[in-house]
């Protein structure tokens, strides 16, 4: 029986640190990355006797950790914008202002696109972050979301221009 319990303390670790960096990124919220990553665990801890392939349990696991967080950004789609996004822009726009555009740091690069990836869909939010944050083949990001290929790539291709023609009106 210890044995079980160790091994469940090592799942738990390690899908919780695959699944913590996009939770965050799609949460924009350590403290509520922190909660839903716990929620998966425990759905994971209730339902990991259905799955039926335990080759699909990446994609099982990050499915729920997404449908988790489609759940949360869509509680939240009627509460007012939170004030770190302006942030963000005012940041971009000082840079800007000064001529040391080139001088941005990572930190404030992913600060920016976090929050122009604030103002995409859920859908869309899911499909940017799997893909070119967390650089997820579409093959991977089909088997999380559910969604077919042409889906993927459409969602892929509005997010990006989405946030390409944000940042192209502050640059």
């Amino acid at each position: 029986m210890l044995g079980n319990f160790e091994n469940l303390r090592v799942l738990v670790r390690k899908t919780s640190e695959a699944i913590y960096p996009v939770v965050f990124r799609m949460t924009g919220s350590e403290g509520r990355a922190e909660d839903i990553v716990q929620e998966t665990m425990i759905t994971v801890w209730q339902k990991i006797g259905k799955l039926k392939a335990p080759g699909a349990y990446k994609a099982w696991v990050f499915r729920i950790a997404v449908n988790k967080c489609y759940d949360y950004l869509r509680s939240r789609k009627n509460t007012p914008e939170t004030m770190a996004g302006e942030d963000a822009w005012e940041l971009l726009s000082a840079r800007l202002r000064d001529d040391s555009a080139s001088e941005l740091e990572n930190s404030e690069i992913a600060s920016i696109v976090g929050a122009l990836a604030e103002t995409l869909s859920p859908k869309q939010k899911a499909i940017f972050v799997l893909s070119d944050i967390e650089n997820m083949t579409p093959d991977e990001i089909a088997g999380i979301t559910g969604f077919g290929k042409a889906s993927i790539k459409a969602n892929l291709h509005f997010a990006r221009r989405n946030v390409a023609g944000k940042l192209q009106k502050y640059l």
